[in-house]
């Protein structure tokens, strides 16, 4: 849940969308997955809107953020190819989905991040320029440094990727949590079981 510029309320999570739809690709396969769910209440509790976010199979929304311009931007754990909602094919067996919306809930620009192995979304700030940090975690099985290990990527305001860093001990390292910092910046939080290591 996050509280809007406006002082309205966002719900957001992941749900099986089991209203009729008309499928916008023509693809008469029904989705039997989860998808992004975000519900937009009015101060008094009052559906203002209701969107669905997918593809055809597992789409887990893992965080979302009211934007300073007064839209929404979501981030979570995709399992689909391009297909529906998803306009880009997954890297890996999972990806990080982030999808930037106006107030009314529409899409303005989407994108796909990840690796060959499994990656996983975690969290979502705003930066001061604009941008947004992303982060999560990367399973992989080529072991970059441990058996988990720490993403953070910074994309510009219309969701063109800049820069990714990669974190790591040499054991289990996962991203609980992020925040922005008023210098542009972001802090992020790690659970982690690595020891120390050279890097």
């Amino acid at each position: 849940m996050t509280s809007t510029i406006d002082r309205q309320i966002l719900l957001s999570g992941s749900s099986i969308n089991t209203k009729s739809q008309q499928p916008s690709t023509g693809n008469q396969q029904q989705n039997k997955g989860y998808d992004y769910h975000v519900l937009k209440l009015d101060q008094q509790g009052n559906k203002v809107w209701d969107k669905y976010f997918g593809g055809t199979r597992h789409d887990y929304l893992m965080s979302s953020i009211a934007t300073q311009e007064g839209g929404f931007a979501l981030i979570g754990t995709s399992f689909s190819n391009q297909s529906d909602d998803k306009k880009e094919n997954n890297l890996g067996g999972s990806d990080v989905w982030i999808v930037r919306l106006d107030e009314n809930g529409e899409e303005l620009w989407q994108k796909t991040l990840g690796t060959k192995s499994n990656d996983e979304a975690s969290a979502i700030v705003q930066s001061t320029d604009m941008g947004f940090f992303v982060a999560g975690n990367i399973n992989d099985i080529r072991k970059l440094f441990g058996s988990k290990d720490v993403f953070v990527s910074k994309l510009d305001k219309d969701g063109k990727l800049k820069q990714t860093t990669i974190l790591g001990g040499n054991a289990f390292d996962e991203v609980t949590d992020m925040i922005p910092t008023p210098d542009g910046g972001a802090v992020l939080l790690v659970y982690s079981t690595s020891g120390k290591t050279d890097n």
